[in-house]
């Protein structure tokens, strides 16, 4: 359990006995995790490192798991492939940059695997179509444009 901070406790609880790695090295293991402590998600963030400040970032975060609740509502799919795509956009994001991916974008992507994965499968065009409709809500020709596409 390496890259814990010195004197902290793995998560078996027992104490950290590797804490003498170097800085970079730390950082390295830490994005081989998939669970990290708020503070390692908050410095070693790759949007810190574009330049999104942690006020941003969590903006972004809530915007797309909001997104991505209405997406999963009008898909009628269960609140399971909702929480696990919302998930899954929290594991892209621990490893991408908000600043070069766009979240909604994603948030669709990661809404059409979480059908797969929780066997609650909706059909691309459909996930496509009602995410296209949820960006475009004030312009009520978007949904027909789409579709023509």
């Amino acid at each position: 359990m390496a890259g814990l901070i010195s004197g902290e406790l793995s998560h078996n609880g027992t104490p950290d006995v590797n804490s003498s790695k170097s800085s970079k090295d730390n950082q390295e293991e830490t994005l081989g995790r998939w669970y990290m402590s708020r503070k390692e998600i908050e410095e070693n963030s790759p949007s810190r490192k574009d330049g999104v400040d942690l006020k941003k970032e969590t903006y972004l975060r809530k915007s797309y798991c909001t997104f991505l609740q209405d997406l999963g509502m009008r898909l009628k799919v269960p609140q399971v492939t909702i929480a696990t795509a919302i998930i899954f956009c929290h594991r892209f994001f621990l490893r991408q940059s908000h600043a070069k991916n766009d979240r909604r974008t994603i948030a669709t992507v990661c809404m059409f695997l979480a059908g797969k994965v929780e066997e609650t499968p909706r059909p691309l065009k459909d996930v496509i179509l009602v995410s296209y409709e949820i960006i475009h809500k004030k312009d009520p020709a978007a949904a027909q444009r789409i579709k023509q596409k």
